[in-house]
């Protein structure tokens, strides 16, 4: 057989070859291939004592009309506050809500514990935070004996600074147990750990509150009997958990 007598179909081919890879496209579907995946959740948690402590005391004053309630209610946190600051908190330590003005509010029926011809009251709120421990238990101290509205409360927690630090090391525990986690599981399915894919954070910090009864008599008579014999809670802040949990998703091969 002559050379000139062989010939080859290049279009026949090309469609034999067209019609093959439709198949096996067909077959594998590789446009519905997802990467495989593992999710786990890892968490840490560190133990640590507060650094800050705050206090919540309240005031108010009731009169016939909101100038003469302003007036007295300011007249009585002035006090307070410049107590305070006789026993050494600064004024960056001290908050107090609205000023000297304090909240007006009318009063269209008579409570209970309003004097006759009450018309409407003025509140004052002052917020002490300190983290030197000793300072805040004597303003703890002095404040139990005010004729607070209800009751001055004291919570303890971490400064900003220390909360960024626990947080941080907080998260970074819960990353190693994720990533713990996470290569138990590959093992126990017998493919291999690959990249993390994602990661969600979430955080907690735990603290309590403590109420404490302020005293009847007045605030700024020092020598007066209440504040004699009203004793104040000994502020302990024990030890608080910055809890950092994440959801970490790896690739699986």
């Amino acid at each position: 057989m002559k050379a000139t007598d062989f010939s080859f179909d290049w279009r026949a081919t090309s469609w034999l070859l067209i019609v093959v890879i439709v198949g096996m496209l067909a077959v594998w579907k590789p446009w519905t291939a997802t990467t495989r995946t593992v999710s786990v959740t890892g968490s840490g948690t560190i133990s640590a004592a507060p650094d800050e402590y705050t206090l919540n005391a309240t005031y108010e004053k009731q009169a016939a009309d909101a100038a003469t309630a302003t007036s007295q209610v300011a007249e009585l946190g002035n006090g307070v506050v410049a107590k305070l600051k006789d026993l050494g908190l600064t004024d960056a330590q001290i908050r107090t809500t609205n000023g000297t003005q304090g909240v007006i509010k009318p009063m269209y029926a008579p409570a209970p514990t309003s004097s006759p011809g009450t018309e409407a009251s003025a509140t004052y709120a002052v917020v002490v935070t300190v983290s030197d421990k000793a300072l805040a238990q004597k303003a703890s101290d002095y404040l139990s004996t005010t004729p607070v509205q209800y009751a001055v409360s004291t919570s303890s927690t971490f400064s900003t600074s220390a909360w960024k630090k626990f947080q941080d090391q907080a998260r970074t525990a819960a990353l190693e147990d994720a990533r713990a986690k996470a290569s138990e599981t590959a093992s126990q399915l017998g493919v291999r750990l690959g990249d993390v894919k994602t990661v969600t954070d979430s955080t907690s910090q735990g603290g309590y509150v403590v109420p404490m009864v302020g005293a009847a008599g007045s605030a700024l008579d020092s020598a007066s009997s209440s504040s004699a014999t009203v004793a104040a809670p000994t502020l302990e802040g024990g030890s608080q958990d910055v809890t950092f949990s994440v959801t970490a998703t790896y690739g699986i091969r």
